[in-house]
């Protein structure tokens, strides 16, 4: 990777504690969260610290935060940026909003799975099993969203390579025009537009309105297919990765896993993906094969996305992204750099878990 490459996914340091806090904006998930306001552009971006819960310090999940978005980058994946920040006293992740608040909304995966199955509670333990890779695409696929699965198809993938174990419901979703974030008004647009009434529209240009003019008529048909667009969205960006990376893993056994390839094989192996596969949960490159072997279209999906990265994939690149992540913290702040030890197991893990992502083409 020459110079001008590890500048491109080199993390940027910002202090943004005299940042205006936006208290309007909820924000949710397991780690403290605020929206803040850039002084100069009023941009708006998610500040997130790592968590910390009783005997859950995990000081370091910034970090794999970061990390994870700076190598999906590198490895072609469309991928929500995250940068390094201090605010009064507390490091943690910076990332821009990746909506207009003024013209769009996130509509996470879980609106849905239960505007699909109002019986499926994702706080409820009777539920858990529910979250099938079977279930999102049924769901999906009531609201004409099948053309989607393979975004969904490639973040699972992406995960596989960091070894994510935490997409869930709320981890995924699409950007959608703000007056389409009603899920009724949602759920019958997209079946109206699906469906042979909708088709038919095309035609009836022809009988009603006596169209002789062939590039009227495709502007026409191009204005009802953008607005069809809007109303299904586009999928977002990948964010929220940071439960990766071994980022709960003490120091300890940070040293002892470097150490003792067998340990580290088992750790990888036994790690599992949250999105099930007909229930149970297993691990990522198993459910990529399931996926794989269930369809001929989702085979392609996976075979190209996987021979893609292999094109971009070399070790040296993800050694100096890991190695250059934390190069911008000020010297004030140099406690919390990234212990060594630690990004040489990352470079480890992501190495491994690549040639274990091939191994499911063969």
């Amino acid at each position: 990777m020459n110079l001008k490459e590890i500048k491109k996914f080199m993390a940027e340091f910002f202090d943004i504690s005299k940042w205006d806090e936006k208290r309007q904006f909820q924000t949710g998930g397991t780690r403290s969260k605020c929206v803040v306001e850039h002084p100069d552009t009023s941009d708006l971006y998610f500040f997130k610290t790592s968590m910390l819960k009783e005997k859950k310090d995990y000081k370091h999940e910034f970090w794999s935060e970061i990390i994870a978005s700076e190598v999906g980058r590198a490895l072609g994946f469309n991928m929500l940026v995250y940068d390094i920040a201090y605010k009064n006293g507390e490091i943690g992740c910076l990332s821009k909003l990746m909506i207009d608040p003024n013209t769009e909304s996130l509509y996470e995966g879980v609106n849905y799975l239960q505007g699909f199955d109002p019986t499926y509670i994702p706080e409820n333990k009777e539920s858990y099993d529910s979250y099938t890779f079977q279930f999102i695409c049924n769901a999906l696929t009531e609201y004409s969203l099948e053309s989607r699965i393979p975004f969904l198809i490639k973040t699972i993938i992406f995960d596989s390579l960091i070894g994510n174990s935490d997409r869930h419901q709320e981890n995924w979703g699409f950007i959608l025009y703000s007056g389409f974030k009603d899920k009724k008004g949602i759920k019958i647009l997209n079946k109206f537009m699906s469906s042979p009434f909708y088709r038919g529209i095309v035609k009836s240009f022809f009988i009603l309105f006596k169209i002789k003019d062939i590039s009227s008529l495709r502007k026409k048909i191009l204005l009802i297919n953008k607005a069809m667009e809007d109303v299904k969205g586009r999928y977002s960006p990948i964010y929220d990765s940071g439960s990766c990376l071994g980022r709960e893993l003490e120091d300890e056994k940070i040293d002892k896993m470097l150490s003792d390839n067998n340990m580290l094989n088992a750790y990888i192996k036994k790690g599992p993906s949250e999105i099930r596969w007909n229930g149970p949960k297993i691990n990522h490159f198993d459910l990529i094969r399931n996926i794989m072997n269930s369809k001929n279209e989702y085979h392609n999906v996976v075979k190209s996305t996987i021979s893609n990265i292999n094109r971009v994939f070399n070790d040296q690149k993800i050694r100096n992204i890991v190695l250059e992540i934390d190069k911008k913290l000020p010297q004030n702040l140099i406690q919390n750099k990234l212990p060594d030890n630690r990004k040489e197991l990352i470079i480890k893990m992501v190495t491994l878990r690549f040639e274990k992502l091939k191994e499911v083409l063969k």
